[in-house]
C-alpha cells in the first residue's frame, strides 16, 4: 500500500510538471506571438510613413540616440534629427516607396526586441527620371522610449 502511494505521488507529480511545462511554453508562445505583432505594427507604420515621405513622423519612431551599424559592424551614434535630416535628404532626390517583411522578432536580455526580416524600396530619381531600386535584410533592436517602442539600433544590409 506504501509504495502505491508513493508511485500515485509521483504520477502526480510528473504529470503536475508535465502541465506546468506546457502552460509555460504555450504562455511562451502567445507572448512571442504578441510581440511578433507589435513589431509587424511598427514595421507597417513605419512603412506606412515612408512611403508618405513623413520625415516627422518617421523620426518620431526612433529614439533620441541611434546606433548606427554598418555592413563592416562599425557604429555610428547618431541623434532624432539626424534620422530626420537623413530622410529629407532622401526623399528630396527621389519619389521612393517601400515594403517591409519582418521574418522574426526576440526579446533580448536587456528587454529591447530584435527584428530581422526584407525590405525592398523603389522609385524615380526626381532629377534624372531613373529607376532606383535597393533590397536586402535588416536587423534593428527597438525599445519602449515614451511608452512607444521605438527603434535603437539599425543595421541594414543591401543586396548585391
Amino acid at each position: 500500500m506504501k509504495q502505491f502511494k508513493q508511485l500515485s505521488l509521483i504520477a502526480a507529480a510528473l504529470f503536475f510538471a508535465a502541465f506546468t511545462t506546457t502552460s509555460l511554453v504555450a504562455q511562451t508562445d502567445v507572448k512571442d506571438a504578441m510581440i511578433k505583432k507589435e513589431m509587424e505594427d511598427l514595421a507597417k507604420q513605419w512603412e506606412d510613413a515612408y512611403n508618405r515621405s513623413d520625415v516627422d513622423a518617421l523620426a518620431q519612431m526612433y529614439t533620441r540616440n541611434v546606433v548606427v551599424v554598418k555592413e563592416d559592424d562599425s557604429n555610428m551614434a547618431i541623434t532624432r534629427d539626424d534620422v530626420k535630416t537623413d530622410f529629407e535628404k532622401n526623399f528630396e532626390n527621389a519619389d521612393l516607396h517601400s515594403y517591409v517583411q519582418v521574418d522574426d522578432a526576440q526579446v533580448q536580455p536587456d528587454g529591447r526586441i530584435l527584428i530581422t526580416g526584407k525590405f525592398s524600396t523603389i522609385g524615380k530619381n526626381r532629377t534624372t527620371g531613373e529607376l532606383v531600386s535597393q533590397s536586402g535584410t535588416y536587423s534593428h533592436l527597438v525599445k519602449k522610449e515614451d511608452k512607444s517602442w521605438k527603434l535603437n539600433q539599425t543595421k541594414v544590409v543591401l543586396e548585391r
